[in-house]
């Protein structure tokens, strides 16, 4: 057996937190026509439901994946239905020729704050009018310029408040990220400013932390363990996600919650038990407790086909990370899965993630993708969405050329047609194909 012993002075625990904007795309539309958050608001990509927000869900029991019709006839027209901005080729080329060079703070400013005349002009124009597939490509610039001016609200906030060199940022997702505060947070201080206001601690923000946080298993755990070196920087965690959360709000509007743990994995799932717009923080002695209530499937990497094959080593009515903790060994998992991923599930099942929140806070995107999904065409409609497709991609280009200052060394172009193949009935071959093209010069040439 390997037993690791901490060095002296080596902090045994961490202090992670995951920030996640509610119901994102969904919000972004809200905040865009300065909707009420309590008015009933689902998303669509042509007839499909990508995103529902809260209202929508509890009111009238929407899901993603409704179509326009259900979405109507299960609220009675109550809840608004929006759809996905749409591009043509028509829409790109008549863009302000400035408009790409705009900073993120400009471009956001020129998209989310309009005048509220023309705010309540552009709902009445949105509202309950859905799109056709036929009719262009759909768009995320709208929610990727949201991601990228919120980001960067919180990035000041945390450099601010916390400290250039305190803490570590993971994005995740469009909208979600990790933070590692573990240094900053366990700092023997007391003194130690957790948010610096004005050179101090809030003591306003600590008090509002401590009614607002929601603690996991409550009756577990001991309040206030004032000698309890992991639950005193925790708290401090607590402390720094409220103030995040707060500063974006107060900035942007947008809404976010936030789980505080000892490890990613525990903090996603603390997250949820804050939502929305709230925090939730798990103490290490809570951490079975959250186990045994939370379903395999709501896991990390246990919702696919890993999650399936571990469901079926356990009874039917059993579902819980904790009854994986319980029922299944070490050498069950890895017979099944392999002893990697097997070691990786049981780890998890017992609230083990030694993960790391990798540095990504200024990281830019590696790649710029425009695509277009449809049914099988006639090659007469392929010039179109190559223009269509093309001019997408050049436009984001010259955007983020103009705020990074890098340009692409290397466009591919990817497509798959159907062939008639040997098959039975007719079945076609569905053939891949790959072009690149590399940029031998620093200049992209405009048109």
């Amino acid at each position: 057996m390997n037993i690791s012993v901490a060095e002296p002075g080596q902090v045994s625990s961490r202090v992670i937190i995951l920030l996640d904007l509610d119901c994102f795309y969904a919000q972004c539309e809200s905040v865009r026509l300065s909707l009420s958050p309590s008015i009933p608001l689902c998303l669509l990509q042509w007839n499909s439901a990508l995103a529902v927000n809260y209202p929508a869900r509890e009111r009238f029991g929407l899901k993603r994946g409704d179509t326009f019709e259900e979405i109507q006839e299960k609220s009675n027209g109550q809840c608004v239905a929006l759809h996905l901005p749409v591009l043509s080729t028509a829409d790109i080329q008549e863009k302000d020729g400035d408009e790409e060079d705009a900073s993120v703070k400009i471009a956001y400013d020129r998209e989310f704050n309009r005048p509220t005349d023309q705010k309540r002009e552009i709902f009445l124009k949105e509202k309950n009018k859905m799109r056709h597939s036929g009719e262009g490509k759909a768009s995320l610039d709208r929610y990727r310029l949201a991601s990228a001016r919120i980001f960067q609200v919180m990035l000041e906030a945390l450099e601010t408040h916390v400290g250039k060199n305190n803490f570590i940022l993971e994005k995740a997702s469009i909208d979600e990220l990790y933070l590692d505060i573990t240094e900053h947070c366990f700092k023997e201080d007391d003194d130690s400013c957790a948010w610096e206001v004005d050179g101090a601690d809030s003591p306003e923000l600590k008090e509002t932390t401590l009614n607002e946080t929601y603690v996991c298993a409550k009756e577990k755990i001991r309040m206030p363990a004032t000698h309890d070196a992991d639950q005193r920087a925790l708290w401090r965690g607590c402390v720094i996600a409220r103030g995040l959360r707060q500063a974006v709000f107060e900035c942007l509007g947008f809404t976010l919650s936030a789980g505080i743990s000892t490890s990613k994995l525990v903090a996603k799932l603390g997250g949820s038990l804050g939502k929305p717009d709230g925090q939730a923080v798990v103490f290490p002695e809570a951490i079975p407790h959250l186990m045994a209530i939370t379903k395999l499937r709501k896991a990390r990497n246990l919702g696919g086909k890993i999650g399936k094959e571990v469901q079926n080593l356990l009874p039917p009515d059993k579902d819980t990370m904790g009854a994986i903790a319980r029922l299944l060994s070490l050498h069950e998992l890895s017979s099944v899965l392999g002893s990697k991923t097997g070691l990786v599930v049981w780890n998890s099942a017992r609230g083990i993630d030694e993960e790391p929140v990798r540095e990504t806070k200024r990281a830019l995107t590696k790649s710029i993708t425009a695509f277009k999904s449809f049914t099988v065409r006639s090659i007469d409609d392929v010039p179109k969405w190559i223009a269509l497709l093309a001019a997408d991609l050049f436009t984001r280009v010259k955007a983020d050329m103009s705020r990074h200052n890098r340009y692409p060394t290397m466009c591919t172009i990817q497509y798959y047609y159907l062939q008639e193949g040997e098959l039975k009935d007719g079945d076609f071959y569905q053939r891949y194909v790959y072009v690149h093209l590399i940029f031998v010069t620093h200049y992209i040439v405009t048109y």
